[in-house]
């Protein structure tokens, strides 16, 4: 989901309605088998058969709070720069559990347009298609959605999205608090199978930050989070933290 700034006049939303269904092994092999290798597929007795089947796949809905994952200081980046930059939104789902990540998005705006085969044009394409594939092979073994728990103090559910230009965005979310956006960086320049990454984000408890490496090989991920409370008296908090893709 994108939100273009300025497109609507439309309010931020406060939540959202999710609702989505597993695919277990079991039935999944018990559907093939039973509904769609019918012979009498798309008549109406089978369309009535097909929707009862469906019933019995595990359905789950959630309604998430959003003030917490976009966030004034979110919106303020994306309306900095609205000729350049979105707000995008991510849904996602792992068995029972689902997260929503939201992050601004960027695309280049290029000086030439796509029709123009100037000589300056192509060079400016042929440059630009040059630097992302040398940066989309620094960390192709990177990029995408890594999910896990934290455990400590603090524990939840930790959904990281790794992003091809070595930025990081994270959501911390669990039953007893409001989810905990997070963002940062990793190391793209060493040739190490190993880098580290650090990522920060504020919440009523105060500044957390997740500090630990990435293993572009094994696709995992694991380090330890300290939490800085916003109270000088308050004691700092601790943990750990693993995701895997």
């Amino acid at each position: 989901m994108t939100f273009m700034a300025g497109a609507s006049k439309r309010g931020v939303p406060q939540f959202v309605e999710v609702g989505w269904s597993v695919s277990e092994p079991a039935i999944k092999v018990w559907f093939e088998e039973t509904i769609l290798k019918r012979k009498d597929k798309y008549s109406p007795k089978w369309n009535e058969d097909y929707k009862v089947a469906l019933t019995k796949f595990p359905t789950y809905s959630r309604s998430i709070d959003l003030t917490s994952i976009i966030t004034p200081e979110l919106l303020a980046q994306v309306r900095a720069n609205r000729s350049t930059t979105n707000l995008k939104m991510m849904v996602i789902f792992k068995d029972e559990g689902v997260t929503v990540i939201a992050e601004p998005e960027v695309w280049n705006r290029l000086r030439f347009s796509a029709t123009d085969e100037s000589p300056a044009a192509s060079a400016e394409r042929r440059a630009d298609f040059i630097a992302g594939s040398t940066q989309a092979k620094q960390i192709f073994y990177a990029q995408g959605y890594y999910v896990g728990q934290v455990a400590g103090v603090l524990t939840g559910s930790l959904t990281l999205s790794v992003h091809v230009d070595g930025t990081l965005s994270a959501v911390i979310a669990s039953a007893d608090q409001a989810a905990i956006v997070l963002n940062g960086i990793f190391d793209i320049t060493s040739n190490d199978a190993v880098r580290t990454l650090k990522l920060t984000g504020n919440s009523t408890q105060g500044t957390t930050t997740l500090s630990g490496h990435i293993d572009l090989k094994a696709r995992t991920v694991t380090g330890e989070w300290t939490t800085t409370p916003s109270t000088a008296n308050s004691p700092s908090l601790s943990g750990s933290f693993t995701a895997a893709r």
